[in-house]
């Protein structure tokens, strides 16, 4: 995923994934290891205003 997701202390993670462990960082992009509860995962977009546009140019593709 984009750099952008990676939590912080201002910025709380992806539902069900606040162990730091989880999330690897790069410069450019977010590794995560996804919990194998559920298929929903619910993210602040408040938190994460790059989100909008990131998830049109995926749906523009």
């Amino acid at each position: 995923m984009p750099s952008f997701f990676y939590p912080s202390s201002d910025k709380p993670p992806l539902s069900y994934h606040s162990k730091p462990e989880r999330w690897q960082k790069t410069n450019t992009q977010v590794t995560l290891q996804a919990a194998a509860r559920g298929q929903e995962f619910v993210l602040d977009t408040h938190y994460y205003p790059d989100t909008a546009a990131w998830l049109v140019s995926l749906l523009r593709h």
